[in-house]
């Protein structure tokens, strides 16, 4: 019979199958990570310290700065070569 109890859910049921579930709370961002850096910069002024984001130990050629550059653009210090055709590139489309 639809009008016994069994057959009809309590409202005690319905209302907890009703409430949205409370919302988790969120995560806490992520720590920074320690950097391990070069002696070197211990030798660059203190008060520069608080804006470096990362250092780049690479071998000291005369391509030193093209390796540093493909290293922070994700690629391998060896790949220097394209960064410096790619700037000789850029530099040769904007003579004035």
């Amino acid at each position: 019979y639809p009008d016994t109890p069994r057959s009809q859910p309590s409202q005690k049921s319905a209302r907890k199958q009703n409430q949205s579930p409370k919302p988790s709370p969120s995560p806490a961002p992520p720590a920074p990570p320690i950097r391990k850096w070069p002696a070197a910069v211990g030798q660059l002024p203190p008060f520069m310290h608080q804006y470096y984001t990362d250092v780049v130990d690479v071998e000291g050629d005369r391509h030193c700065g093209f390796r540093t550059v493909s290293v922070l653009l994700g690629k391998l210090e060896d790949a220097y070569q394209m960064v410096h055709l790619d700037l000789t590139i850029e530099l040769n489309k904007n003579r004035a």
